[in-house]
């Protein structure tokens, strides 16, 4: 047998695999290599360019670590708050600026963006804000507990969204009592008494729930917002616990959100 006709096609699968993987998920990749990329771990899970701290003096370098630490620790508390523990634990990424937030983000994501994948997850921050990164937290928080497919093909952007503002005080409140009725006087101001809302059919994929400019954004957040606001408030504890129990046992989105006989969205 001639073996050496069937050698360079092996070398060619060898460098493809690489290539074609670089290719497909340029961001996973990035991700993955961050420590060759001008980054520094300053605590377990939490990294940092290293030109912010080009410069810096001991003092202001352990104020500035400080900060980044207490920003991680402030997002955790709220997602670990809201479903009773935490398992989810991504590294975090705080970028000095635009140029470098923009080489691992799409174009939508603004501030934070929350990157998944079959090979693990991680978060990239521009700006350094709690309400950013425990919005980020949240969307990794259901990512983990549900896994990459069931996340991905069973959960509609607006519950994955909704969910999010749960923690993210920018939309939402602190105060849960209160969340769905601040969200939904926000609503009703912003989709002029929902004249102008979109339905929740229209905001399944991340496709449609990002498309159209800030207005429609602001809009569908908000939508999603209180739908699920109203949702935790109605089946109070157990709501988050019960959900991913029903989708872990294989229950339709349908099913494990509105239950067997609908619950109505109040307006």
């Amino acid at each position: 047998m001639n073996r050496s006709r069937y050698f360079l096609p092996f070398l060619l699968v060898i460098a493809f695999v690489p290539l074609a993987y670089i290719w497909w998920f340029p961001k996973v990749w990035r991700c993955q290599t961050i420590q060759f990329r001008g980054y520094v771990e300053i605590k377990p899970a939490i990294w940092v360019s290293k030109s912010l701290q080009n410069g810096q003096d001991s003092l202001n370098l352990k104020a500035q670590d400080s900060l980044f630490t207490a920003i991680v620790t402030q997002a955790r508390s709220r997602v670990k708050a809201l479903w009773g523990s935490q398992v989810g634990n991504c590294p975090v990424y705080f970028m000095a600026d635009a140029e470098q937030y923009e080489e691992f983000s799409d174009l939508g994501d603004a501030v934070g963006c929350h990157i998944r994948s079959p090979f693990g997850s991680w978060i990239v921050l521009k700006d350094w804000d709690v309400d950013v990164l425990a919005h980020e937290m949240m969307h990794d928080e259901l990512f983990v507990r549900l896994g990459w497919r069931k996340s991905q093909e069973e959960i509609p952007a607006w519950f994955d969204e909704g969910l999010a503002l749960m923690v993210d005080y920018r939309f939402s409140t602190p105060h849960i009592a209160y969340r769905h009725e601040h969200l939904r006087k926000q609503w009703m101001r912003k989709t002029h008494y929902g004249r102008y809302a979109p339905s929740l059919k229209e905001l399944v994929s991340a496709q449609d729930f990002f498309q159209g400019d800030y207005p429609q954004h602001l809009r569908a957040y908000l939508t999603a917002g209180k739908t699920v606001a109203y949702w935790l408030q109605t089946n109070q504890n157990q709501a988050l616990s019960q959900f991913e129990k029903s989708i872990k046992e294989d229950r339709s989105f349908e099913e494990a959100f509105w239950g067997r006989q609908k619950i109505k969205v109040l307006r």
